[in-house]
């Protein structure tokens, strides 16, 4: 049988629970609303990992703690084609690429598109030897043939 203070308790209970639910459950406490992963291949000593973190702080004090953003430095999540992968996928939110995997890129492409002529040495390359080679191919948004030198 149920008294009439067993009623009146379990009732205070549900209305103080009714009230204290949109707070407790509307986000947890201390958590971010935005949670960002940061990989980079550099050493932590490295000067772009220093700044990394240092643009980390920033960003957190600045947007009230909305954004969390964790730094993997020293190839944590693996090496760079491993967080390009983890990148495109969408499971890394942020890379920090180092120059020399840009400057491989750019080594490998046809020697014909450089911003200037060179010296001397590359005659060759804009000679009749390589007339045909590229001549098939579009030019990419921006970059065009080198001009031919009078050989």
């Amino acid at each position: 049988m149920m008294t009439r203070r067993t009623v009146l308790a379990r009732a205070a209970i549900s209305v103080a629970a009714g009230i204290a639910a949109p707070s407790i459950l509307a986000w947890p406490a201390g958590a971010a609303e935005f949670a960002y992963k940061y990989g980079t291949a550099l050493p932590d000593g490295h000067p772009m990992a220093i700044r990394s973190r240092e643009a980390i702080a920033k960003i957190k004090e600045e947007n009230g703690g909305r954004l969390d953003i964790t730094f993997y430095p020293s190839s944590v999540l693996g090496q760079d084609t491993a967080m390009m992968s983890q990148a495109i996928a969408g499971a890394l939110e942020i890379y920090g690429m180092s120059l020399d995997i840009l400057a491989q890129g750019a080594l490998r492409g046809d020697l014909r598109y450089r911003p200037q002529p060179e010296p001397a040495c590359c005659k060759f390359v804009a000679g009749p030897a390589t007339a045909s080679v590229g001549a098939s191919r579009p030019a990419a948004a921006g970059v065009a043939p080198a001009p031919r030198r009078p050989t």
